[in-house]
């Protein structure tokens, strides 16, 4: 099947990128080249759009028809360029379909990891969107737990998708990397996607396990050191480790990382991911009931360095509202004098970043929806109130 779509995409002269994968995934089926290279490969260069990637999973179900093996190839790169290409909700969608080819594959290892992955998404949707196509979103975690009650009628597994496997560093270390988008200006933005899985991903570890945090914190610590190209991306992974922390209420481990980042090669307090550490630094020293060291946390930020570049970056005025936020909060528990004009400030800064929200169609614009709505909350936990 796979080989006449070749030689017919070749005749009709096809998007070469489109005989790249057929490719590839023919040789996949064949026992040829390494799996994870080549979903690098379809990952890391976003060029499909999304009527591309519809075409290709109907494609792929059409394949099944006639060889098992060779849907299986083709799900795991169609599922790859969904990563790097789309939208949440069909991210998850192609991730379902590729975790029951997996199933019929007997690539169970494979099948666990796509099921947590599709159950990944519908935990983001429900926790930071509003509840949209939900008859699809219904029907998708019908999906999921079907796939799953099959998976253990194969296997030994958890009870759940999100438990953790074996070597839990190694699977949260891959968690983020592969989840984290590339490109030296994205900063934070580009960690969105990272940063709430991992949440997840741990919430259900600390809850449900008797593992001990602090020693997986730091051998996970060290394997993001040791699998970053240079300190820029270090910070990345850290960062996303410790902002993923907060989201579940460890903030001692957080602040520690948070003070490992801000002693990271050329990171200092006037870049980006610098100034994030910092600020979220000082909350959760603020948390922990130390306003007074909160305080002097925030006095090594310069307030007019960070005003100017909000003016000029749209994340670095999500970092502004986080620091005026912390401020303000820390000075009424400290019995400080606070302005008047503090919460408007917040509010202004905040709608400033909404200007990256968009209609969520491709990965892009999903990150950033992503990134508003992590924001929106944030605000709201520091405050304890509503501000938007």
């Amino acid at each position: 099947m796979l080989r006449r779509l070749l030689r017919d995409c070749r005749q009709r002269q096809e998007d070469e990128k489109l005989i790249r994968l057929l490719r590839g995934a023919f040789r996949l089926s064949l026992g040829k080249g390494d799996l994870n290279r080549y979903r690098e490969i379809v990952r890391r260069k976003p060029a499909f759009r999304l009527p591309e990637i519809e075409r290709l999973t109907i494609l792929a179900i059409e394949t099944a028809k006639t060889s098992a093996k060779e849907s299986y190839a083709l799900f795991e790169l169609v599922q790859a360029a969904a990563v790097g290409n789309c939208d949440l909700l069909t991210r998850s969608r192609v991730t379902v379909t590729l975790a029951e080819a997996a199933i019929r594959n007997g690539h169970y290892e494979r099948a666990r990891e796509a099921c947590a992955d599709a159950f990944e998404g519908l935990q983001i949707l429900d926790g930071y969107f509003e509840s949209s196509e939900r008859q699809m979103r219904i029907s998708m975690q019908g999906r999921i737990e079907h796939a799953w009650n099959i998976l253990r009628l194969k296997v030994p597994t958890g009870d759940h998708p999100l438990d953790p496997a074996n070597d839990i560093v190694k699977e949260c270390a891959e968690l983020i990397r592969w989840n984290s988008d590339s490109g030296s200006g994205q900063g934070l933005l580009a960690q969105s996607d990272a940063t709430a899985r991992l949440a997840i991903r741990m919430q259900r570890w600390v809850k449900h396990t008797e593992h001990k945090i602090a020693p997986t914190i730091q051998a996970l610590q060290n394997r993001l050191r040791e699998s970053a190209r240079n300190s820029f991306v270090c910070a990345r992974y850290l960062v996303t480790l410790a902002d993923a922390l907060v989201l579940i209420e460890q903030w001692r481990p957080a602040a520690l990382i948070y003070g490992d980042v801000l002693r990271l090669k050329n990171i200092d307090l006037k870049h980006p991911i610098g100034i994030h550490a910092a600020v979220q630094e000082a909350y959760c020293c603020l948390t922990s009931e130390n306003a007074l060291h909160c305080a002097d946390l925030l006095k090594r930020i310069d307030g007019e360095s960070l005003k100017q570049l909000s003016e000029l970056i749209l994340t670095v005025a999500a970092e502004t509202a986080r620091y005026h936020a912390v401020d303000y909060r820390c000075r009424l528990e400290s019995g400080k004098a606070v302005a008047a004009d503090t919460l408007t400030t917040i509010r202004g800064l905040t709608r400033q970043v909404s200007i990256l929200l968009s209609y969520p169609q491709d990965r892009l614009c999903y990150l950033r929806n992503l990134f508003y709505s992590r924001l929106v909350q944030d605000m709201d936990s520091i405050l304890k109130t509503t501000v938007v």
